[in-house]
């Protein structure tokens, strides 16, 4: 449960470029997608497998994988718009 409400509210900050790198937020919406998958996936497996403590252990790592990508994702946006303020700041001074 940890694990799925940070990711929830990291998603929620990852929104917030939406509006002004569509692309940027298309592509960061997309790999996210294909991990989500994977654990729907596992989650389905979960129920037959004969080694449900495996399972377990891939939801689990697959889980700390999206919190890892969605915290280098906001990195990267944070750095991009710290960039661009930069850059804004020194046209000002020009």
């Amino acid at each position: 449960m940890r694990y799925t409400s940070l990711i929830a509210t990291k998603r929620t900050e990852l929104k917030s470029i939406a509006q002004t790198d569509p692309q940027l937020y298309k592509e960061f919406i997309g790999e996210l997608a294909k991990m989500d998958s994977t654990y729907k996936k596992l989650n389905k497996d979960l129920v037959t497998s004969p080694n449900q403590e495996a399972v377990l252990r891939a939801m689990i790592r697959n889980l700390q994988m999206q919190t890892e990508v969605l915290n280098q994702q906001l990195t990267v946006i944070e750095q991009f718009t710290e960039f661009k303020d930069q850059q804004n700041n020194e046209i000002k001074t020009i």
